[in-house]
């Protein structure tokens, strides 16, 4: 039995989506996509530190400095967010908000919070409460964009970045968040011309190069592409969307062990960076290491849990475990955050079909579990459904295990009824057996007494009795 393994964005058939972030002219048979799927919060990290990313926190003069109470507290969620544990990640950045309101830090990342929970228009109403209170504080400007972007309104997250990068010409950090717009909308030739715009107040900064580096990347100038990722990291070495877009590269190019090099220097450095947290698990599926793919997405889903795709994706790592429960728990969860979601249909079909013990259900039933909800997909698929799809292939071999399990059924059913029916020939056999041993066991006895009997009517020699 041979199940199908796929690495896809949209539809996941056994195995995994794949969830790429701005990876550009990454080649598209490698489910390469211009913006971050549903669910995950921009930037492919976790909640910012105060200041923004690495490269903003010493350089964006006017934002707001968190009050020392504040920032304590601040700093509670961050740890806590790092952790997993998001409940109390979003209180603490709550109780900042309340001990400094003017604060646009905590408001930023409970929209990120928010984005991870697939709740999209709370994130939305925080980073815009966090513009509120600071009008260019760039990460929520980039996350509104890059909100825009996932969702498809492409139009809108360029208009909302133009009017900004209008407003605040000069500053550097507006201006690479309204390039990230560009390069979303697939507008490389303009990002690149708001890329020399930064370049042009400071050669060397890094958001500036790195938005030189996707436009060309969009635009299928690798080796360009390459040579400017090498400037921002001299610039910044840990800056880890050079090297999760370079894993998306070495993909393209077919170079799977260096891909995997690549993600793990992303989560060297940043270990809750959920994007190469599946990515990498997604090359250990495809390897057929499924422990060590379970065991990423197991972090990745606890940093994200209202993400459908990494459910997925962790329920099949779990089936490819032999976990068929733990594998159906995830996959249903993945239907419940999204039951527009078919996927999920799919890869529970798979498991009631490779599963060994499941729900209590005999072979025949786990079979036929496994072609109702293959042919649910089917019908939700409906004309989305690609000719390439291996649905039609497992409908039929999900029929024929069940025509060889009837026929191995009714052999089985027969093998009794004929072991029955010689058990009784053998008990006949041996009641016969038993009745002659009893006669035979008579005999003898019998046989002295006739002897005597004609012992005592044998004539005398001399002819008297």
């Amino acid at each position: 039995m041979s199940t199908t393994t796929r690495l896809l964005v949209r539809v996941c058939m056994a195995a995994s989506v794949a969830l790429w972030a701005g990876c550009g002219g990454a080649s598209k048979k490698d489910g390469a996509s211009a913006s971050t799927p549903s669910g995950l919060p921009p930037g492919a990290g976790g909640p910012q530190s105060a200041g923004g990313t690495a490269s903003q926190a010493a350089t964006q003069p006017n934002e707001h400095q968190l009050s020392p109470d504040a920032r304590s507290v601040y700093n509670d969620g961050l740890q806590a967010a790092k952790a997993g544990a998001l409940a109390k990640a979003e209180q603490a950045f709550k109780n900042t908000v309340q001990l400094d309101p003017k604060a646009p830090q905590p408001l930023y990342n409970l929209g990120v919070l928010a984005e991870r929970k697939g709740d999209d228009e709370t994130a939305r109403r925080y980073y815009l409460q966090a513009l509120s209170v600071q009008e260019d504080y760039a990460p929520a400007v980039l996350a509104l964009i890059k909100l825009d972007l996932r969702t498809g309104n492409g139009t809108k997250a360029v208009d909302f970045g133009r009017a900004k990068a209008e407003k605040f010409s000069k500053d550097k950090w507006i201006l690479a968040a309204y390039a990230e717009a560009l390069i979303g909308a697939r507008r490389y030739k303009d990002a690149i011309g708001v890329s020399k715009d930064i370049l042009r107040v400071d050669e060397r900064d890094a958001d500036g190069l790195l938005a030189m580096a996707k436009a060309n990347l969009g635009m299928g100038r690798l080796e360009l592409a390459e040579s400017v990722f090498d400037q921002v990291l001299a610039v910044d070495p840990n800056r880890v969307e050079v090297f999760f877009l370079r894993a998306g590269i070495r993909l393209g190019e077919g170079q799977k062990a260096a891909a995997i090099e690549e993600y793990k220097k992303v989560l060297a450095k940043q270990p809750d960076h959920v994007e190469a947290l599946n990515n990498l698990a997604n090359m250990y599926l495809l390897s057929g290491n499924y422990a060590q793919a379970a065991e990423l997405l197991g972090k990745a889903v606890t940093l994200a849990p209202s993400i459908p795709e990494l459910r997925l994706n962790y329920g099949n790592a779990l089936r490819g475990a032999g976990k068929w429960p733990a594998a159906k728990t995830q996959l249903l969860e993945a239907r419940k955050i999204s039951n527009r979601f078919a996927a999920p249909l799919f890869n529970l079909a798979l498991v009631y079909y490779v599963a060994e013990e499941l729900d209590g259900m005999d072979r025949t039933a786990r079979l036929n579990e496994s072609k109702k909800l293959f042919a649910q997909y089917k019908s939700e698929m409906g004309s989305a459904l690609t000719k390439d799809d291996p649905v039609a292939k497992y409908l039929k071999e999900v029929q024929m295990a069940l025509d060889r399990e009837a026929k191995r059924i009714q052999t089985e059913k027969d093998r009794v009824v004929r072991e029955g029916e010689r058990a009784k020939q053998r008990e006949a056999e041996e009641a016969r057996k038993a009745a002659e041993a009893a006669e035979a066991a008579k005999a003898p006895k019998d046989g002295k007494a006739e002897e005597k009997k004609k012992d005592e009517k044998k004539p005398a020699e001399d002819g008297w009795y």
